[in-house]
């Protein structure tokens, strides 16, 4: 006789022997024992938790000559039949690889005929949600109104993808996901009855990776018993899956908390050395951060499934960490975990991603930001400068547009009136760095110099693009905005004028105002203004 899996081999056959699904199994069990049958029942919830094995049990209860308080009695020849599958009164259909509407089209052909020898023709039908839309359409009606010894048993782990028109044709039962502690005492059960030693810490292990189902717990133990061995450790589970162990798993995320770097990348050399999956790595991480954040949010230890000694050592770890970084550290490793499965270079990315969890925030944000704008945000100091006595403040006059006429003599030779002083030109530097007015911080890059007279500032462009510069920054909305700032720093109504270098003279005179060497002064005393 040929070996038969562990997981087939402890399928429950009666429903007292399901675990944990006691709501379900509760209404079942009366609606068998009351005689209420429906005409379609829908099983939604995670894989492993015992949808099949209820709507197969399901299927021998009502067929049952002989039920006991709701269960089957697996003795009949009916439930015989129902077993071995050679009665084809009960129908298992795979949905995933029967999608069609062919496949639809038959149950509907079929379904007219009555049972042979059970009392039900019942079809259950797996994975309902991959029928294709027309087999959907062509199964509506018969859903609807079957025969009265018709009974569809649906089971589905995507209960969503299901048209609201099948849904509502159905009775709807949820399956939760088994516990852990409930897989584990389901486990020794079957350590016992295969011979085989296990440590409580490899089936806490084996339980907590098959993440509430039940199927999966067993075929991993299954996995990790065919060896040959009689006893079961937990370095026997990781070797076996491929997992880190908790020693390294603790010893990564205390060398990111501690910001120890070298650690960190010893850690990293251990793991892949032993062969351990990156994926699963970070994947192992993200949970130990999820346990240090509940117990230092909430203090509580029963959410957290780990052994005692692990627990004792995460409870002194949650003491030197704060809350905030343990959630920045969740959500940076999640993104990590999405990222390195497209990555070529795993390891590297492995690298990056976690040194960057041992920066402080603010210094990683500081670094981005400086390598985006080229620049260092200075905070500005008080101007040193004696202060200057200002002029009652007037009503603001709208700057003037940009005209294309001929440059006065006066206009000509700029060098005669005053350079605008520092000043009054850190103020308006300083008015205009609020983030709104970026542009017209741009124009200003190539203006040479700044002059006034006693009612109109003169700017000068120079450089490549300066005609383009000059014609940008007198359009009116740009040259309301400059003039405004002027006039607000100033304290007097001025205008504002705009020429190229090309159309004043005497430059040999002008490099001594010279912007870009005037601006560096300004940076000096504390002004952050970008120049390209």
């Amino acid at each position: 006789m040929s070996y038969i899996a562990l997981y087939r081999k402890w399928r429950p056959v009666t429903f007292d022997d399901v675990v944990e699904q006691s709501s379900v199994v509760s209404i079942l069990k009366n609606a068998v024992k009351q005689d209420r049958i429906g005409h379609a029942y829908l099983f939604c919830g995670t894989r492993g938790t015992g949808k099949t094995t209820i709507a197969k049990i399901f299927s021998r209860a009502i067929n049952c000559i002989n039920p006991q308080d709701g269960n089957p009695c697996n003795e009949c020849e009916v439930c015989k039949g129902i077993i071995n599958q050679s009665l084809l009164d009960v129908i298992e259909i795979d949905a995933a690889s029967n999608n069609g509407v062919d496949n639809v089209r038959d149950i509907i052909e079929e379904i007219a005929y009555v049972p042979t020898r059970a009392r039900f023709k019942v079809y259950i039908i797996d994975e309902v949600h991959m029928l294709s839309t027309g087999a959907f359409n062509a199964l509506l009606k018969t859903l609807e109104e079957p025969p009265e010894y018709a009974i569809f048993l649906l089971a589905t782990t995507d209960p969503q993808k299901l048209p609201a028109t099948i849904l509502s044709r159905c009775q709807r039962y949820e399956f939760k996901r088994i516990g852990l502690d409930s897989i584990v005492e389901r486990l020794k059960t079957i350590c016992k009855d295969v011979g085989v030693e296990a440590e409580e810490e490899a089936l806490c292990f084996i339980a907590q990776a098959a993440d509430g189902a039940l199927r999966d717990a067993i075929s991993i133990f299954d996995q990790c018993i065919s060896t040959g061995n009689k006893e079961l450790t937990i370095n026997d589970v990781l070797n076996i899956l491929g997992i880190a162990s908790e020693k390294l798993i603790f010893q990564t995320a205390e060398a990111i908390i501690s910001r120890k770097v070298e650690k960190l990348l010893l850690s990293i050399e251990e793991m892949i050395k032993e062969g351990k999956e990156i994926p699963e790595f970070i994947g192992s991480l993200i949970v130990f951060f999820r346990n240090l954040l509940v117990i230092k949010a909430a203090g509580d230890t029963k959410m957290i499934n780990m052994s005692r000694d692990a627990l004792e050592q995460m409870q002194g770890l949650a003491k030197t960490v704060d809350q905030m970084y343990l959630i920045r550290c969740v959500k940076e490793l999640s993104l990590l975990e999405r990222d390195i499965k497209w990555a070529s270079q795993k390891k590297i990315i492995l690298e990056v991603g976690l040194i960057k969890l041992t920066m402080d925030e603010e210094v990683k944000e500081v670094q981005v930001k400086n390598i985006a704008t080229k620049t260092e945000e200075i905070k500005p100091e008080p101007v040193k400068s004696e202060p200057i006595k200002k002029d009652p403040i007037k009503p603001v006059v709208k700057a003037e547009p940009v005209q294309n006429k001929d440059i006065s003599s006066t206009d000509r030779s700029l060098a005669k009136f005053r350079p605008v002083e520092e000043v009054y030109l850190k103020e308006v530097f300083l008015s205009l760095k609020d983030g709104k007015h970026m542009m017209v911080m741009s124009y200003l890059r190539n203006v040479r110099a700044l002059y006034y007279s006693d009612t109109v500032v003169y700017l000068v462009f120079c450089g490549a693009g300066k005609e383009i510069k000059k014609d940008s920054m007198g359009k009116p909305e740009n040259m309301e905005i400059i003039s405004k700032a002027f006039q607000h720093v100033m304290e007097k109504d001025c205008a504002i004028r705009l020429f190229t270098e090309d159309e004043v003279g005497d430059k040999e005179e002008e490099k001594e105002n010279d912007l870009m060497s005037r601006l560096g002064r300004l940076a000096e005393d504390g002004v952050n203004i970008q120049i390209d």
